[in-house]
């Protein structure tokens, strides 16, 4: 178990905005991703970097250490679903967000985050809008990816819910290209930019690591499963 922050004997908490970013050996990306955290108009609390390759990354702490309110804990390869809990468990602030190391957030990213959540209480997540670089043209590529993730679920021999339908909403929860307007309500939850309060954490657990694969759909689904509501956020880009 990594240590919390204390102070007296209490984990102290802010009401601002903690960043986990898992990586394996792309400290190119990485750079250029916490270079984007840093030129924030709205600084973020903590950047909590799970370095799960067997790259050093000293030279980025020193690159980034007066910049940043960085934290980087090394693992041993044990994949992002399980960095992403270890680095919730040292987030002492009200709210966690999750981005992957290629992620390159605008510069308002976090502040948009930070406002939804302050203007809709009743938000318990929010999944930000994703540009992929390369865009995804080919007609075929959801027919081939749902297949493929369905094997993956089912190899898994996951019987958590009672819900006949679990895997199936799961996969339509995977589909995260969908036209939702800002403070929409989403069905999706993507690892790769998505924003969370930590008492939802506290009360139901981080992600789901007997999951292979969508442990963020599962984490979708257990939201909304528990009556909550997640929020799209297209100005979270």
């Amino acid at each position: 178990m990594h240590n919390k922050i204390y102070e007296k004997g209490i984990l102290v908490r802010s009401h601002k905005l903690s960043v986990i970013i898992p990586t394996f050996n792309r400290q190119e990306y990485l750079e250029r991703c916490l270079n984007s955290l840093y030129n924030q108009t709205q600084p973020v609390d903590k950047v909590i970097v799970i370095n799960d390759g067997n790259q050093n990354l000293d030279s980025v702490l020193n690159q980034f250490n007066n910049r940043l309110p960085l934290i980087i804990i090394q693992t041993s390869q044990v994949g992002p679903t399980k960095a992403r809990n270890i680095g919730l468990e040292i987030v002492n602030t009200d709210y966690a967000a999750f981005l992957d190391d290629d992620s390159i957030p605008n510069k308002n990213w976090c502040n948009a985050c930070l406002n939804i959540f302050k203007k809709y209480p009743m938000i318990t997540a929010q999944s930000g809008k994703i540009l992929w670089a390369k865009p995804i043209n080919n007609p075929n590529c959801w027919k081939n990816f749902i297949p493929r993730y369905r094997q993956c679920i089912y190899d898994s021999r996951h019987k958590i819910y009672s819900d006949k339908n679990f895997i199936e909403k799961i996969l339509k929860n995977a589909r995260f290209h969908q036209k939702i307007e800002l403070s929409g309500i989403a069905n999706h939850f993507s690892g790769n930019n998505s924003a969370i309060k930590m008492d939802f954490i506290h009360k139901h657990g981080g992600f789901n690591t007997e999951f292979l694969t969508l442990s963020d759909r599962e984490m979708a689904y257990r939201i909304m499963h528990n009556g909550k509501i997640i929020a799209f956020n297209k100005e979270m880009t």
